[in-house]
């Protein structure tokens, strides 16, 4: 089943749309000039949000076993998404 944008990324819309960093138009979400300059961060923002890195979660079944339960496995795993995204995110940022 899928969601809509706003139900996943609604907050992070919301607080990037009043940053100026994005606008809306029709059905359309795009940079502002502001949010081009630094598009990276606004891209991290969609990568970093933690119900996307739920779903990405949701998406695997860990086995469980005597040493950690299914659960437990998929709690890791949404932080290491997180992690891996932010350290992406940190090595695509140019530096001057």
């Amino acid at each position: 089943m899928y969601k809509l944008i706003d139900e996943v990324f609604g907050e992070t819309i919301k607080d990037l749309r009043c940053r100026g960093l994005i606008k809306e138009e029709g059905e359309f979400i795009s940079l502002t000039e502001r949010g081009k300059v630094i598009g990276n961060e606004v891209f991290e923002a969609f990568l970093l949000n933690s119900e996307a890195a739920a779903g990405a979660a949701a998406e695997v079944e860990p086995v469980g076993d005597v040493q950690a339960d299914a659960g437990y496995r998929r709690e890791v795993l949404v932080t290491l998404v997180r992690r891996a995204l932010s350290d992406a995110a940190r090595r695509a940022r140019p530096t001057h």
